[in-house]
């Protein structure tokens, strides 16, 4: 029989994986979110149902978009998103269009069981999935290399509250969580094939493939910092470990091919968009050099969570394109690796097992070395050299200004987990050097883009962050310590989003039944609705309504376009990505065009004007009254503070 202690050990070993699991099943069977979705309100004066906090309206991004995206995809079980004038977003948003990414993107897939299962459940296992499998993934990943979970716990954490994470509402995450449960599953294969388990092992290996075979198709900007240091690391630190170099070539040359086949096979099933992108204005001809950001914007994370107090007088930025991660941990990194080199070895630096310790500082100097080339990249200016760099010239500085401290917070947890005690002098200069620079970040937000950051906000800042990184490096196995730094980061980046309870005005009001009945009944007649504001836009994506105005994700759909513009003069004005295609009702009998901003292409007319081009028009949604001989009034509805008239167009 099995002993007391023996299954007091099996459920301690278990509790790792069961406390993420537990906690991602009871947000999805409430419903529940940190999506400011709760921004869309029927009357303005009231909140909606089920937000708690307040709604960033920053994260329209969010909330106008993928959200919207992922609401209209379960509402039509995953028929697709109806705008004829863009080539499909799945892509981009991770949703299905074939067998291959329907294995790719299989949350995509179980989402299409929007008829049968209620939204909201689906919407947040979609929202939570990324912070599942990083809570699962980047601890194991650290067991696997140094032989405890604790240190990638804490990193765990760190990422997560950071204000980069919460402010780009998730974002990161999404990359960096199906990367290290891609690369701990190929760890944990390959382990499993040395030890003769083949056929757990192998299973292992087609898992993390499937999950790292995601890795090209979310927000490339983040995905080209955060995922290649994830795979490289990993590879480094397998080939430095002892046993047949056969089983490890065998794991890698497994997941390597297979998730390189998934990508390719998927993108093959997205060629036609993927090919639309690259031939937009914008952003597929848009290159990018480094360039030399403010102290602040590199290393200002630490005085950020105050942000959402200050963000109203934001001069030139916001508080999304403000936000960074921890890039002082690197500092800290550089502070400890020199301060324990100079002890008598062993002193100060314990490997887990002797065996590990040249994989463990091989993945670490990986992780240091990426985080130091895209700090050059948002810290010097590369001119016309840097547009010539692969990769790198697909990056905005500013985006690498935003998540490299992702990169410095792996770096110092991996190499902390090695330190058995920093020293006190060691510590006295981490956490003083850590002060200083969140002193002279916050001085620089304060003069640059942040003009409420007050001196007591930085202050208080530059010594929490001198304490807590004291403490940890004087003290780094000790739990309290480790809780600390754990807690400050918790502090800064936790009120930032709502929690939102439900799918609030999206799903309980009497705009979105009206428009779930209008968009089945769209789809079912093939034809197309069109409104004149990206609030009642939003809301025909969430119901799946198909219409002429929506996001242009990716690109566009050449052959629509021409519907409304037969001769091509205007491509420049629509051959664009990432943009919100608009309408602006007029009684002009065709139509004008222009760009007002990069991601905006607006379309002046008369929706009879429209209608002559497009046929398939039949709706048309208005803020304003019309009185257009095409169109015959059917409904009123109230939505976003705003009254809409919705109007059926007549055959002429």
């Amino acid at each position: 029989m099995t002993s007391p202690q023996d299954r007091r050990r099996r459920l301690q070993a278990l509790l790792p994986v069961l406390v993420p699991v537990a906690a991602f099943v009871l947000l999805c069977l409430l419903g529940t979110t940190t999506s400011s979705l709760g921004a869309f309100r029927v009357d303005a004066e009231r909140p909606a149902d089920g937000t708690i906090g307040q709604p960033q309206s920053v994260r329209a991004d969010e909330f106008m978009t993928e959200t919207t995206i992922n609401l209209g995809w379960i509402t039509a079980g995953g028929r697709g998103i109806d705008n004829p004038l863009s080539v499909e977003p799945n892509f981009l948003t991770q949703l299905p269009s074939g067998p291959v990414s329907a294995i790719v993107f299989f949350d995509g897939t179980v989402a299409m069981l929007g008829p049968w299962l209620p939204d909201d459940m689906l919407f947040a296992g979609r929202w939570w999935l990324p912070a599942l499998l990083l809570a699962l993934g980047l601890p194991a990943w650290f067991r696997q290399l140094t032989g405890s979970r604790r240190w990638g716990v804490l990193a765990t954490v760190l990422i997560f509250f950071s204000p980069a994470n919460a402010w780009w509402s998730g974002r990161p995450i999404n990359t960096l969580g199906f990367m290290f449960a891609g690369a701990a599953l190929l760890l944990g294969g390959w382990r499993d094939l040395e030890h003769g388990r083949r056929a757990r092992g192998f299973g292992q290996l087609v898992l993390a493939a499937i999950l790292i075979a995601r890795f090209p198709s979310y927000y490339q900007p983040f995905a080209i910092v955060l995922g290649f240091p994830v795979l490289i690391a990993t590879v480094v630190f397998m080939l430095r470990q002892g046993g047949p170099l056969r089983t490890k070539l065998v794991a890698i040359g497994v997941t390597g091919v297979l998730s390189g086949a998934l990508t390719a096979l998927t993108m093959l099933e997205n060629l036609t968009a993927l090919r639309s992108t690259l031939g937009t204005v914008y952003p597929g001809q848009r290159v990018s050099t480094g360039e030399a950001q403010t102290f602040g914007k590199v290393f200002g994370a630490p005085v950020l969570g105050f942000l959402e107090k200050v963000q109203g007088t934001a001069v030139d930025t916001n508080a999304t394109e403000a936000s960074s991660s921890f890039v002082v941990l690197f500092l800290v990194a550089v502070l400890v690796w020199l301060g324990t080199r100079r002890r008598r070895p062993g002193a100060s630096v314990e490997p887990s097992t002797p065996s590990e310790a040249p994989g463990v500082r091989a993945a670490w100097l990986v992780w240091m070395v990426a985080t130091l080339v895209w700090l050059s990249w948002c810290s010097i200016d590369f001119g016309s050299v840097g547009e010539h760099l692969p990769l790198l010239n697909l990056v905005p500085a500013i985006r690498a200004a935003n998540v490299s401290g992702f990169l410095a917070i792996v770096a110092f947890c991996l190499l902390m987990s090695q330190v058995r005690e920093g020293g006190r002098w060691l510590a006295l200069s981490a956490g003083g050097g850590a002060g200083v620079v969140t002193a002279l970040a916050g001085w620089s937000w304060h003069d640059n883009g942040l003009p409420d950051l007050r001196p007591w906000m930085i202050w208080i800042s530059a010594v929490v962050t001198a304490l807590v990184i004291f403490v940890v490096v004087r003290w780094p196995r000790h739990p309290a310590a480790m809780s600390a730094l754990g807690l400050a980061a918790v502090l800064v980046g936790v009120f930032v989003n709502p929690i939102q309870i439900g799918l609030g005005d999206l799903r309980g009001s009497r705009a979105a039944t009206v428009m779930i009945d209008a968009g089945r009944d769209a789809r079912a007649d093939d034809e197309l609705w069109a409104s004149d504001t990206p609030s009642f836009d939003a809301l025909m994506f969430a119901t799946a309504t198909p219409a002429l105005s929506a996001r242009q994700q990716l690109g566009p759909n050449d052959a629509a376009w021409r519907v409304l513009d037969p001769g091509g003069a205007h491509e420049d004005t629509w051959n664009r990505g990432g943009t919100y295609v608009r309408f602006v009702w007029t009684d002009a009998p065709s139509i004008s065009w222009q760009n007002p901003t990069i991601d905006q292409i607006i379309m002046s007319g008369s929706p009879c004007a429209v209608a002559d081009l497009e046929p398939r028009l039949r709706h048309v949604a208005s803020s304003i009254p019309l009185d257009a001989a095409c169109l015959e009034l059917d409904r009123e509805v109230q939505w976003d503070g705003l009254r809409y008239w919705l109007y059926t167009v007549d055959d002429q």
